[in-house]
C-alpha cells in the first residue's frame, strides 16, 4: 500500500495507552496510516471495529499487524510483513509490554535489532522501550 501518509506503528494497540494512541491519531486532523499491532487478531480487529465507529470521519486508515513481542517469529514475520509492504515507517510507538524474566534470553538481543532497524527507517522516532532496563530493576 502505497501512501503519502505518515506511517505509525503502535504495539500494543488493543488496549490501554497503545489503544488511546490510536484514537489520537484517528481523532487528529492530519491524516496518518496507523499499523495497528496486536498480540490477537480477534481482539485487534474488534479494537479497530470499535475505534472506527468512534472516528467514522477520520483521514486516516488503520490496518491491523499481528504482533507478539514474546515471540522472536512472530518479531521477524511482522518486519518482514511492514518492510515488505510498506518499506519503512515513520514512527513507532513501542507500546507492548512484556514481563521480561530472563533479560539474557534470546528476545532481548532481537528486539533490540528490531527497534535499531526500525530507528534507522524513521530518523530517530523509534522509542526502545524493549531493552533492559539499565538500572538493573525489571
Amino acid at each position: 500500500m502505497a501512501t503519502t501518509r505518515p506511517i505509525i506503528l503502535i504495539t500494543g494497540a488493543n488496549s490501554g495507552i497503545g489503544l488511546e494512541a490510536v484514537k489520537a491519531f484517528l481523532g487528529s486532523a492530519s491524516p496518518y496510516h496507523i499499523i495497528f499491532g496486536s498480540r490477537s487478531v480477534g481482539k485487534g480487529e474488534k479494537a479497530i471495529e470499535e475505534v472506527k465507529a468512534e472516528f467514522p470521519n477520520s483521514a486516516s486508515t488503520v490496518e491491523l499487524l499481528q504482533v507478539d513481542l514474546t515471540s522472536d517469529e512472530s518479531i521477524e514475520a511482522a518486519f518482514q510483513a511492514v518492510s515488505s509492504k510498506h518499506g519503512h515507517i515513520d514512527a513507532l510507538v513501542n507500546n507492548a509490554g512484556t514481563a521480561v524474566q530472563n533479560p539474557s534470553s534470546q528476545s532481548m538481543p532481537r528486539l533490540t535489532a528490531l527497534v535499531t532497524q526500525v530507528r534507522s527507517s524513521t530518523n530517530g522516532l523509534a522509542i526502545p522501550a524493549a531493552t533492559p532496563a539499565r538500572s538493573g530493576r525489571h
